[in-house]
């Protein structure tokens, strides 16, 4: 796992969710869904891969809590912390499917900015 790989995405994620979307066309909306589908999808992967890793952690590690609590407690606790967040992610990726799909459907017969004849 390369986490400079995944602060940079969170950090472009960031930048482009903190502009405007005035300018935001058909075509953008729609693969704006798609990649909301794709962004949903990658995290679950990575929370799955996070509770592999930690779920091993009492079998390969000496473990030690700096508040004093049993770690298997803390352990648990990440475990279903992460359990929780791949079924929200997942959650979010069928609500962004299903998004893309109805969006997909959409199509725009006349152009937005083009002045209106008035009747």
């Amino acid at each position: 796992m390369n986490l400079d790989d995944f602060e940079a995405g969170c950090a472009a994620i960031r930048e482009a969710a903190g502009q405007r979307a005035q300018d935001v066309t058909q075509d953008d909306v729609y693969r704006a869904g798609w990649l909301l589908t794709d962004a949903a999808r990658s995290l679950i992967q990575l929370a799955g891969d996070l509770r592999t890793k930690v779920g091993a952690y009492p079998g390969r590690y000496v473990l030690r809590d700096d508040e004093g609590t049993d770690p298997a407690v803390r352990i648990t606790q990440a475990v279903t912390e992460l359990d929780a967040l791949t079924r929200a992610f997942a959650a979010a990726e069928q609500h962004a499917a299903a998004f893309h799909s109805a969006f997909s459907h959409i199509a725009v017969d006349v152009d937005p900015d083009a002045e209106q004849a008035t009747q």
